[in-house]
């Protein structure tokens, strides 16, 4: 028998408490606008519990659960997908008695997050695809989506992609449209203008505070007042050189490689930050019209056997991706170790000459007073 909400009591936590879920389709400013959200008070975790890798797509880090993370990748890949070539998943796929196991470790992070305060959430783009399945726990989560410009997200997928190796070249910019198509649409699906909003991420361009202050609104989290101590530290995290890509709407339009359900979709969410409640409509006809997508777009007489070849492959590549990033994170730690090691022999091995050398001119002052001191005489 499945994990009811009687046993769980999820509805009683969610209703202490304000959680929101930071999504998007990735390379979209989810972690730029995490850090900002949890300056101005939204817990997210411990520093032991975040996952800790930079690397050259995000520098300055994900700032990402890592239960979390875990928890939405598991059920990726329970249904044969993952981030980067997302399942295709059944009308109510979240009350599945498999998923039980990580419906209680779901239950377990959530409850250690709430106790921290009224105020807390996560940020995994992962959850774009997996929202019900939190919803389910969380009745009344507030869902942020960071939307930005797919040509721009897709330009940044590149650098993601060649973490893949040749599977990310095989992949390419038209995989990266569609995983931006699947995941703002998945996210318009699961949620309501009562729960939802969505941030422009070149709204944030040169100026932060504005859209700042109306997340801090709907994240129920007191506004930032300018010129406080506060302001001047998140000041510090806005960084307009971290974006590397600028393209117009005019350009997306344009571009003939661009599927039309992405710009029909862009567009509609365009509309819908305009005016949430008259857009919805729009909206929702737009993520809902292209709703059978297909498995994996090649030209193939067994794609589902080849989606799960890929998949595996996928999978490999992201457990060796990780693993350097430890090892390369440890030989750092290892190589800082090892200079200060260097250092201080060298630093010993003059300390050590140093007493050798000033033993030994004692000695030799010692001797030379001897001689010149002349012999005793007795009479």
């Amino acid at each position: 028998m499945g994990v009811s909400y009687q046993e769980l009591d999820m509805q009683k936590i969610g209703g202490l408490t304000m959680p929101v879920a930071i999504v998007g389709s990735g390379r979209c400013g989810t972690s730029m606008v995490t850090r900002m959200l949890n300056f101005c008070g939204l817990y997210i975790g411990g520093s032991s519990e975040m996952f800790d890798a930079a690397d050259s797509c995000n520098p300055t880090g994900y700032w990402e659960h890592r239960a979390f993370r875990e928890i939405n990748n598991q059920i990726l890949e329970h249904y044969s997908g993952n981030e980067l070539l997302p399942p295709v998943l059944k009308e109510n796929w979240e009350f599945d008695e498999s998923l039980d196991p990580l419906v209680i470790r779901a239950k377990e992070v959530i409850s250690v997050l709430s106790r921290h305060g009224r105020n807390w959430g996560w940020k995994d783009p992962r959850t774009s695809l997996t929202l019900p399945f939190w919803q389910r726990l969380i009745p009344d989560l507030k869902v942020i989506v960071c939307v930005r410009n797919p040509l721009e997200v897709v330009r940044s997928f590149e650098d993601l992609l060649a973490g893949y190796g040749s599977i990310g070249n095989f992949l390419g910019i038209d995989q990266g449209l569609m995983n931006w198509y699947t995941f703002n649409a998945s996210v318009i699906a699961a949620t309501t203008p009562e729960n939802r909003m969505f941030t422009f991420y070149e709204d944030y361009f040169p100026e932060f505070r504005e859209p700042l202050s109306q997340l801090l609104q709907f994240a129920g989290l007191n506004a930032l007042e300018k010129g406080s101590a506060l302001d001047r530290r998140v000041s510090g995290l806005h960084d307009p050189s971290l974006k590397h890509h600028h393209r117009t709407t005019d350009e997306l339009l344009d571009d003939q490689a661009t599927p039309g359900r992405v710009k029909d979709l862009y567009l509609s969410i365009l509309n819908s930050g305009m005016n949430p409640l008259a857009g919805e409509t729009g909206l929702q006809e737009a993520a809902h019209k292209y709703a059978s997508l297909p498995t994996i777009d090649i030209a193939c007489y067994d794609a589902a056997k080849i989606q799960k070849i890929m998949f595996e492959y996928i999978k490999k590549e992201t457990i060796i991706r990780e693993a350097q990033a430890v090892l390369l994170s440890r030989t750092h730690r290892i190589a800082t170790k090892f200079c200060s090691f260097l250092i201080w022999r060298k630093q010993a091995g003059s300390r050590i000459k140093a007493a050798v050398s000033d033993t030994v001119n004692d000695v030799l002052a010692v001797v030379d007073t001897h001689h010149r001191i002349p012999p005793a005489r007795w009479y």
